[in-house]
């Protein structure tokens, strides 16, 4: 790491309002070829602290010395706010948005970049080739991200806003983030080895001082026996041995209150689930689902297409196709399993690859069984007009609990725990819990859902479904929204919930600590494995993007295809981004002819390498 300084703080005071979120009494240095991950609690002025760093914002207090040119890739889409849009820009979808505007800002090659929450609305796969280009970015890089994984692998230092002060943590890159939770969690046992000790020796002075106060009291009263000669003869005796006992009793209780005070560091409340709450469900199969086959239609035009199937034509491009040839392709081909009760089951896959339009024919076929009673039936396309085949073949005894993150089922003029409780047999005490655990505690679990935040209203619908009477839970990407701390609690409370879980998310660490099974909805390899299987098999398979025919089981020997490095891969990316990139932006009729001829060039080039 060079030691060139671009950015330094000094005795930085930020508010937000009347509410002082950020005091930095100390200078604060920041150097070229860092990369400092910004954590912190949802409402902890993360980005209002990024956003006095970038000089959008004037500090209330402190000075902000900057050294080199800055870049901001703010969190929110600012696509709404421009004048008049082209076409390709409105149609696409968050994710190729969002890496649009990342590759703009890489291409300023910015002595100081600032990132948003840069992995919102991005795949695997994507959040990835990111992971590289920050790698790789000569400069320094401030990024605010819930995303563990993505902060382990590309962050040298880790900040954490906390109570309004800024905790920093050094490490080394990969790793820095893991460094971070093992330093807090040494930093918690010390806190908590300290107020142990501190209350055993409160425990031992006060016992040693109520032992002696009684034994002061004693030799306070001659022994009896004794004539009323030897009583007046021993009493000096007795006053001398008295105070002593009682100048021993004064120095131990100058010590009891010279005790440092502790307070008793934090300790979340067990969360205990009642099995027979859920319907348990005693058959060795859940739900199947068999030869299972998602195609979209041969007609479909863009306007057709809703975020609901997880797809939209601009996706297309990452696979190297226009909208034309992407009309009528493959989502998902010929995949079998089985769920037993009880499983925690990940689905995966890129964006666009189906795996919303999975859970809705799933939910579909749930839905009409339950209305006719048949618990066999064929896979139905959804209002999209999807081409699904296959068959569902569902357990009588399914209770499903939904969530898509929309939270208008909530009355917003009811508490939070009215909302949970009006749904579950659990008592007000569990509820209380629970709600704690998602960090809905005191006046938050007891102020109406309409004066709440989007995330505060996600975590209360994520608490009513797991404390409902359902026995298995849909939820499409029940993190979104979610602070590093909440995904953590979240993750517990679903391994500990009795009833069998299938999610979908692009959150790495959040699969690797809820999922039992991973579920792959992939057009060239779709699967269903055991999450142990999957970490043996991870490093030594690499599947084609070659689609496979109908009867083809989607395993592909990459060793038959057309294969290239992946340093080949980031480099293509990163050129295909800028032209993107610069294809958004206004242009003479000769550069954007220029960029055209380029565009066309790559385009043809990505096919061959099968992106």
């Amino acid at each position: 790491m060079t030691t060139t300084m671009l950015l330094e703080i000094d005795a930085l005071q930020v508010y937000y309002g009347d509410r002082l979120i950020a005091h930095i009494p100390d200078a604060v240095r920041m150097y070229r070829g860092e990369c400092i991950g910004l954590i912190g609690e949802n409402g902890a002025g993360k980005t209002s602290l990024m956003r006095v760093l970038a000089g959008q914002l004037e500090a209330d207090a402190g000075h902000v010395r900057c050294r080199g040119t800055i870049e901001v890739v703010s969190q929110w889409d600012e696509r709404s706010q421009m004048e008049q849009p082209s076409a390709e820009i409105q149609t696409l979808s968050g994710g190729e948005w969002t890496k649009r505007r990342i590759a703009a800002a890489l291409a300023t090659e910015a002595d100081i970049l600032m990132l948003d929450e840069p992995t919102s609305h991005l795949d695997v796969q994507s959040i990835r080739e990111l992971e590289q280009q920050i790698r790789a970015y000569d400069g320094l890089i401030i990024v605010i991200s819930h995303d563990r994984t993505f902060l382990n692998e590309v962050c040298t230092r880790i900040w954490e806003l906390e109570d309004q002060k800024l905790h920093i943590y050094s490490g080394e890159r990969p790793g820095a983030y893991k460094q971070y939770r093992e330093e807090k969690e040494r930093m918690n046992k010390e806190m908590w080895r300290a107020y142990h000790n501190r209350e055993a020796e409160r425990d031992r002075l006060q016992e040693m001082i109520g032992e002696k106060k009684s034994s002061a009291s004693k030799a306070s009263r001659p022994k009896k026996g004794l004539t009323s000669k030897e009583m007046r003869l021993a009493r000096p005796h007795f006053n001398r041995k008295q105070a002593k006992q009682e100048k021993t009793v004064k120095a131990m209780e100058q010590r009891l209150n010279k005790l440092v005070s502790l307070p008793r560091p934090y300790e979340e409340e067990k969360l205990v689930f009642d099995v027979n709450y859920h319907n348990p469900i005693r058959s060795k199969t859940l739900l199947e689902g068999e030869n299972l086959q998602l195609r979209l239609p041969s007609v479909l035009s863009s306007d057709s297409v809703s975020s609901d199937l997880d797809f939209d034509p601009a996706g297309s491009q990452k696979h190297g196709m226009d909208t034309a040839t992407c009309i009528g392709r493959v989502l998902l081909s010929q995949l079998s399993f089985r769920i037993r009760p009880g499983m925690k089951v990940a689905i995966t896959g890129n964006n666009g690859s189906g795996k919303s339009t999975l859970l809705h024919t799933l939910l579909r076929a749930y839905e009409q069984a339950c209305h006719d009673g048949e618990w066999k039936r064929a896979v139905e396309p959804n209002d999209q007009g999807v081409y699904a085949a296959g068959q569902w073949r569902l357990s009588p005894r399914m209770q499903v609990g939904y969530f898509d993150q929309r939270v208008d089922q909530l009355d917003k003029s009811k508490h939070a725990v009215e909302q949970v409780r009006a749904t579950t047999s659990y008592s007000e005490s569990i509820v209380r819990i629970a709600l704690a655990r998602l960090h809905l505690s005191g006046r938050l679990a007891l102020q109406p859902v309409g004066t709440l935040s989007g995330g505060e209203r996600v975590k209360v619908q994520l608490i009513k479904l797991l404390l409902s009477g359902c026995n298995v839970l849909i939820l499409d990407e029940p993190t979104n929204y979610l602070d590093i701390q909440a995904r953590e609690q979240l993750e517990r409370v679903l391994k500990d919930y009795p009833g069998t879980v299938l999610f979908v998310s692009h959150d790495r660490a959040f699969v690797s600590a809820v999922a039992t099974h991973e579920l792959r909805v992939d057009y060239t390899a779709p699967y269903f494995k055991a999450m142990d299987e999957v970490n043996r098999s991870e490093s030594d398979v690499t599947w084609s993007a070659t689609e496979p025919n109908a009867q083809s089981s989607g395993v592909v020997n990459s060793k038959e295809q057309n294969v290239t490095t992946y340093e080949e891969r980031m480099r293509f990316e990163l050129e295909w981004n800028r032209v993107l990139s610069a294809l958004s932006l206004p242009q003479s009729d000769a550069a954007k002819a220029e960029l055209e001829q380029q565009y066309s060039q790559l385009l043809v080039q990505r096919r061959k390498m099968n992106l």
